[in-house]
This record gives C-alpha cells, sequence and structure tokens, in this order.
C-alpha cells in the first residue's frame, strides 16, 4: 500500500529530511521507495521542483511492518518534538506525536492492516 507521512509544525522543511533519513536507516520491513514529494516547478525554472513537507514510501500491510513503522515514528515524534500525519491509499489517517504510546499506534494502525 501506498503511505503518505507528512510533519507538522514550524519545522516542516528540515523535519522532512531529518525523517526519510530516520526512516532509511530504520531498515523497516517491506518499506520501500522512500521518496520526499516536490512541488511541480514553476514556469521557466530549471529546476525539479521545491520539496515540500510529505514523504511517499510503499509499505506492505501487515501486522508486523506497521509495528515497526509506529514504533519507528513514535521515536521520531519524540526525539523531535514533533507531530506527524499518516495516511494510506484510502484516505485512513493516523496522527502520531509524542503524547501517544506505542500500544495506542499500534492500535491506531490496525485500520491500514485490515483495510
Amino acid at each position: 500500500m501506498k503511505i503518505t507521512l507528512e510533519i507538522l509544525g514550524d519545522q516542516q522543511r528540515e523535519g522532512i529530511l531529518n525523517l526519510k533519513k530516520y526512516l532509511e536507516n530504520a531498515n523497516i520491513d517491506d518499506m520501500e521507495d522512500i521518496q520526499i514529494y516536490q512541488t511541480a516547478p514553476q514556469k521557466g525554472e530549471m529546476s525539479s521542483g521545491t520539496l515540500t513537507n510529505k514523504i511517499s514510501a510503499t509499505l506492505e500491510a501487515t501486522d508486523l511492518s506497521a509495528t515497526e513503522l509506529a514504533t519507528t515514528l513514535l521515536k521520531y515524534a519524540n526525539i523531535f518534538n514533533t507531530d506527524i500525519s499518516l495516511k494510506d491509499d484510502n484516505n485512513n489517517e493516523v496522527l502520531i506525536n509524542n503524547n501517544l504510546t506505542k500500544n495506542e499506534i499500534t492500535l491506531l494502525f490496525s485500520k491500514f492492516t485490515s483495510s
């Protein structure tokens, strides 16, 4: 399934780069193709567009991969004191922040693996 992660709050630009690197280093089973969304280039621009505060990735919807992702995102939210929105193809959304426990996030993620 395709997922979208979005950094919420003040540190979006720096945060999205950190989150991408953090996810890549976590080596989550069945998570592939981690990419930062970019805006379309403006007319006359030679670049590939501006980085946004969103990441796309492909994740096999299993209990194990969901638990690994939940643990990784919770650690990230705690370390960087930030909020992360996670959405799937079906527009299910989970808001992850440092006020949640691993068990709470895993329960919220269950709607991704049961869809």
